[in-house]
């Protein structure tokens, strides 16, 4: 960027920060331009007929130095359009207008970027987004057209404009407020309520329209004070009216709004303002002069609220009736409301207001074709409907189709429906068409009629009031009406709407188009028709006022039928125009005959017809539902032939003859093509590398075939055409390893099969495998070839000194390497192998080799060295590398003990089983060969038998061991240790002639536990195994006698022990030698007595333990 542009751009962000927001009158000051025409962020443009709108920039370049100016127009954020136009200064400004940028009203947001350049640099000066065209609606009125400003729903193609002023929209505006902004975007401020989003969404979803929506409602207000208008300054921001118009006129809507719906009348209802009606037309007068591009007005009939006064039905009916003074009014019931209160509504209840006024909108801007019977009833007149004043009819505007409901709830409508403003006196009620018919209790000579409750409080049952209400088809709720007139005399038949003029034309022999004028001030048109035999008319349809012709169809030929329109008005209709046509009578219906001439033919004829000017021929499968024309044919053409058909289908073919304005009724026939022959299957084998056997399975029905052949790109050649009897032939003479194709086709009557096509090639020979040999072992040899392309075997053959080849085996393609073995060592062996296919083969490779010879056998020596031990032993064999050693129990296998290198020449086994035969073999290992196996046998010593062991305690010191003597033992081996001890700590060798031992030295009354095992000749026995407890150390010195005393002592049989104090514990009577020779326990005892058993005479302890305590003195017996 040059030096100049950086200074530019200093100068312009520091003239944007002075001047960004600077306003004038008429300029919008951004950087340094001032734009006259600049779109805002979320702005709506109004479209026009075509459903587009034009985005004008305008404005005045403030800086000199500029080039050009260039706006950008995106689409959805993709660049669509660009305009660039250069500056030309006046002064230090420049002037600029940009052609307008057109967009389409559609669900697409537009942007507009705008750029200022100098040279190839450029700098942006604004960028606005998220702009649509579409529609602008106004919704205006009190508090259910407001609905308190809390609807949260929201779209990016609902829009408003300015803001909701305090106090629900009775506060002072601040002119500052003029943004646009998505509908609802913020609670209360931008909000356009339950009702007016309703509307805005349904015109989105159903015509795909983005809309404009300024709710002007002010809560708690009078019609008075909404016609409120500054004549010196409409837009006074002190008034609604102002207000409203204000921020229509800054949005630039101000003549583009398309229908203005208004929602107001409770005040008046209140009894807390009068003049509805007045206040109304001043108000409707001054949204004409000021709002003059509204084409339809929606107002809503108020419901029948609580509290109200005497006047609501009065306003209620100024509101029912305003399409007489006003005919770009249409009245919506509020009646029927879903969540209605007595005022207001719940959001469901809103959502159903506004679809029921967005259907009218949509009928009269959208061009939508639901129409029928969207309009609330309007009552037009009600009459005595018999002579005797019985009954009364009411007459509803033109089109509706009515509905009567008994009830609601716990009500009757008869309750609600006053003659001379009295209830009671209507029994029930009927809906016919467009009326209904009051069947009334008696002659009446009532001359007014009203509909619904003027006042409906809390104090009558159902409150409030929600039905029953007179409806149509569509259910929508009737308007309310007060003391309409009751004609005497029938209804008034003077129609105000011109009857419009209606002729008819033949379009064909089942449909007529009819056509009419078009009557000024119509809303639409009523169309209706009367069949031959029947008695009256029927209405087919309701026509939108803009339509002004109809096609009936489906007529019957050559009948007569009476057609007649009439013109509708909301409150009104024209006489009936009719006219009388009858159809055309249809031709004569053809014979057409149908001959299947090949499989994919068909020949057609028929007879001529009178007044035809051509035929018409159709065809159709057994699979198709509907017939697709085949030809359309001049009258003097009889006859067609279809071809290109598929064989062996049936096919219906239908032909019907057309004249001017009536066709004869088809004739149909049915035939079916032959079917084709089932295709051949074809087989090319071949027989040998130069011959090929083609084959075919025989084909059902064939009468001849015929085969054709070819080689590369070459033209066919035909071998023959072949009797049905031959299947098979045999083509020789070809060439060796040559692709050839085959063609076969079966022929039969009037069809043929499908041509059915084979390759296949001659063989050719295969390639010498190269062979090699590997001597493995000494009876072993490994033989490799080579892989020969196409092979799908090897044969393999051996010769054995000389002798004769023999075949070895066949192997598949994927072998090419193989171990012969169970060969005789230093042997010479010669091998040869081709290589083979189905139908070929090759020359044979060969290769020799001789196995290696047999080491000498090693001789095996074996010698006992214990029960569970042997040594092996054997002389070194020349060329040994290694020795292998094998062992086989009795009865088993040979298991191998060991591999040995060269320089052993003996081993130990070990852990063998005593007193078992084992058999030994061992061979010599060398280079590529091995040495017979040498064997020995040999037996381990057997185990000597267990010692039976026992110990007894001779003393508190000693304890005797005792044995049975283990023949053929050398020694025995003593071990001892404590019980606890977990290994034995003594030992001692015992003599084979001994069979005891005296082991003292021992703690006193301790457990040893003792282990004895016998030891032969390479043997020995099972450990055998006892336990002994040494005795009782006696004391050397008494407790003193006082806590017990004996008598008699001596004794003799039985002594008394006498306690000092109660005592629990054990009483032993023991020897000298620590025996105890009597034991028992005493429980809290005093006194106790002991019987002496059988012992010899002398002196023995009595000893008493009692807990901790232990207590002992001397006894004699005698």
């Amino acid at each position: 960027m040059n030096q100049f542009y950086s200074l530019s751009i200093t100068k312009l962000v520091f003239f944007w920060w002075v001047s960004l927001l600077s306003l004038t009158s008429q300029a919008q000051r951004i950087g340094p331009v001032a734009f006259q025409q600049l779109p805002q962020p979320y702005q709506l443009y109004p479209r026009n007929a075509q459903s587009t709108a034009l985005i004008p920039v305008a404005g005045r370049v403030e800086e000199a130095g500029w080039e050009a100016l260039s706006v950008r127009l995106f689409r959805n954020k993709q660049p669509i359009a660009s305009r660039r136009v250069p500056l030309t200064y006046a002064g230090n400004s420049a002037a600029f207008q940009i052609d307008p940028l057109p967009i389409r009203a559609e669900k697409a947001e537009y942007d507009v970027s705008v750029t200022l350049w100098k040279g190839t640099d450029s700098v942006n000066v604004v960028t606005r987004t998220n702009i649509v065209a579409g529609d602008v609606f106004v919704l205006a009125g009190q508090s259910n057209a407001g609905a308190f400003f809390r609807d949260t729903r929201t779209n990016e193609f609902c829009r408003t404009f300015g803001v909701i002023s305090e106090n629900y929209g009775k506060g002072v505006y601040n002119p500052a407020d003029t943004a646009w902004a998505l509908s609802n975007q913020t609670l209360y401020t931008q909000n356009v309520g339950n009702l007016g989003f309703g509307i805005q969404q349904y015109i989105l979803e159903k015509y795909g329209i983005p809309t404009c929506l300024i709710n002007g409602a002010m809560h708690w207000s009078s019609m008075n004070e909404q016609a409120i208008r500054t004549a010196t300054n409409p837009t006074d921001l002190t008034t609604g009216y102002g207000r409203l118009l204000y921020r229509l006129q800054k949005a630039g809507v101000a003549n583009a709004v398309t229908a203005w719906v208004y929602r107001q009348g409770e005040t008046e209802g209140y009894g807390e303002s009068t003049d509805w009606l007045g206040g109304f037309g001043r108000y409707y007068q001054q949204l004409k002069t000021d709002v003059p591009s509204v084409k339809q007005f929606y107002v809503y009939q108020i419901d029948i609220i609580d509290p109200a006064v005497g006047a609501a039905p009065f306003v209620r009916e100024s509101q029912r009736t305003l399409p007489r003074t006003y005919p770009d009014i249409q009245v919506v019931a509020s009646v029927g409301t879903e969540g209605f209160d007595g005022l207001h509504y719940s959001d469901a209840g809103y959502d159903q207001n506004a679809m029921e006024v967005a259907r009218l909108i949509g009928r009269d801007f959208y061009n939508d074709p639901d129409q029928d019977n969207i309009d609330a009833p309007n009552l037009r007149q009600a009459y005595y409907s018999t002579a005797a004043r019985d009954e009364i009819t009411l007459q509803f505007n033109p089109g509706q189709r009515m509905n009567w409901t008994d009830g609601h709830g716990s009500l009757k409508l008869t309750q609600f429906l006053y003659l001379d403003g009295q209830a009671g006196s209507v029994q029930s009620g009927r809906a016919e068409d467009n009326r209904i018919i009051l069947k009334l209790n008696g002659p009446s000579g009532a001359s007014k009629l009203t509909y619904l409750p003027a006042t409906y409080t809390n104090q009558q049952p159902d409150y409030p009031y929600r039905g029953p209400y007179l409806t149509n088809k569509r259910g929508l709720r009737a308007l309310s009406f007060l003391d309409v007139p009751i004609a005497a005399n029938g209804p008034s038949d003077v129609p105000t709407v011109a009857t419009p003029s209606l002729s008819a034309s033949v379009v064909s022999a089942s449909s007529v188009r009819l056509t009419w004028s078009a009557v000024a001030g119509a809303t639409g048109y009523v169309f209706e028709a009367k069949a031959p035999s029947a008695s009256s008319f029927a209405t087919l349809a309701q026509l939108p006022r803009d339509q002004q012709a109809f096609v009936v169809e489906n007529l019957p030929p050559g009948a007569v039928y009476a057609f007649r329109v009439k013109a509708i008005r909301r409150d009104d209709e024209s006489a009936y125009a009719q006219v009388d046509v009858q159809t055309p009578a249809v031709l004569t219906t053809p014979e057409l005959q149908a001959t299947a001439t090949y499989a994919t033919a068909v020949r057609l004829h028929w007879n001529a017809i009178a007044d035809a000017q051509r035929y018409v021929l159709e065809r159709r499968t057994t699979a198709e539902t509907s017939f697709t024309a085949v030809a359309t044919l001049p009258p003097a053409t009889l006859l067609f032939q279809d071809s290109l058909l598929v064989a062996g289908q049936r096919y219906t073919y239908r032909l019907k003859a057309t004249g001017r304005f009536t066709d004869s009724p088809y004739a149909e026939v049915t035939v079916q093509t032959p079917a084709y022959l089932p295709t051949p299957e074809l087989t090319v084998a071949p027989q040998f590398n130069d011959a090929l056997l083609v084959s075919w399975k025989p084909v059902a029905n064939a009468t001849h075939y015929a085969l054709w052949r070819k080689t590369g790109t070459s033209a066919l050649v035909a071998l023959g055409t072949f009797e049905a009897s031959v299947t098979a032939v045999s083509d020789a003479g070809l060439q060796p390893g040559t692709t050839y194709t085959y063609q076969l086709q079966a022929f039969g009557d009037r069809t043929e099969s499908p041509i059915v096509r084979a390759d296949a090639q001659t063989p050719g020979l295969l390639a010498t495998p190269t062979m090699s040999s590997t001597v493995v072992y000494t009876n072993a040899i490994r033989l490799a070839w080579m892989a020969v392309p196409n092979a799908t075997a090897y044969q393999l053959e051996r010769m054995t000194d000389g002798q004769a080849y023999r075949v070895i085996g066949s192997y598949g393609p994927t072998v090419t390497t193989l171990v012969d073995t169970a060969l005789a060592p230093g042997t010479a062996y010669a091998y040869r192998v081709k290589a083979k296919s189905p139908l070929s083969e090759s020359v044979y490779g060969v290769t020799s080799a001789t196995t290696t010879t047999l080491l000498s056998t090693p001789v095996l020596s074996v010698t006992v060295l214990y029960n569970n031990a042997l040594r092996l032993g054997w002389a070194s064999v020349p060329a040994a590398t290694s020795y292998q050693l094998e062992r086989m129990a009795a009865g088993q296998s040979f298991q191998t003990v060991g591999t040995y290198g060269a320089g052993v020449s003996a081993v130990r086994d070990t852990l063998l089983a005593p007193g078992t035969s084992y058999t030994y073999r061992l061979r010599a290992l060398g280079d590529r060969t091995e040495s017979p196996y040498g064997t020995q046998t040999a037996q381990t010593p057997a185990l000597l038998s267990t010692p039976a062991l026992s110990a007894t305690a001779v003393a508190f010191d000693t304890l005797r061991l005792r044995w049975d003597p283990v023949p053929s033992a050398a020694y025995y081996w003593l071990e001892r240790r404590k019980t606890g001890e977990s290994a034995y700590s003594y030992t001692t060798r015992v003599d084979a002639g001994t069979t005891q031992y005296v082991d003292a030295g021992l703690s006193p009354s301790t457990t040893y536990q003792y282990r004895l095992t016998a030891f032969g000749d390479k043997t020995q026995s099972a450990a055998a195994t006892a336990s002994g407890t040494t005795l009782v150390l006696l004391a050397t010195q008494f407790e003193p006698a006082a806590h017990f005393r004996l008598w008699p002592n001596p004794a003799r049989g039985k002594v008394t022990l006498q306690f000092a104090r109660p005592t629990t514990g054990t009483v032993q009577l023991i020897d000298l030698r620590g025996l105890v020779h009597k034991r028992q326990t005493v429980q809290q005892a005093t006194e106790s007595p002991l019987l002496l058993p059988d012992a010899p005479a002398g002196t023995y302890l009595i000893r008493v333990e009692s807990g901790a305590d232990v207590y002992v003195q001397k006894l004699l017996i005698e």
